[in-house]
């Protein structure tokens, strides 16, 4: 099934992720994190911003002595564009992934 934006569900390791390109984005972690470049995973978690606002990050990872965030984004909306801004302003840099699709298949150049 198809949102709006056009992702499809997927599921990964008994995972469900929001679309191909965030199960994709995991499964590019797990292999950074079987080389030692990033220590821990974290999926969905959630961050209280400003007013009560609530932000999901798609995956939280450990990478060089710090906790990042991660959101990966096919398309970003307004909505979106507002949440990362109060984000930073209360976290610091918030890391979005955008998909790079070769033959229909999505690569990452994080980090």
């Amino acid at each position: 099934m198809k949102n709006k934006y056009g992702a499809v569900k997927t599921t990964i390791d008994g995972i469900v992720f929001a679309s191909k390109a965030e199960g994709a984005f995991y499964q590019h972690l797990k292999l950074l994190k079987k080389v030692g470049v990033i220590s821990e995973i974290k999926l969905q978690v959630p961050y209280r911003l400003h007013a009560g606002i609530k932000w999901i990050a798609d995956f939280v990872v450990f990478h060089k002595s710090q906790w990042v965030a991660i959101d990966v984004k096919g398309v970003e909306t307004a909505v979106f564009r507002i949440k990362r801004k109060l984000y930073e302003e209360d976290y610091g840099p918030m890391h979005v992934v955008k998909p790079i699709y070769r033959g229909g298949i999505p690569t990452f150049t994080w980090p």
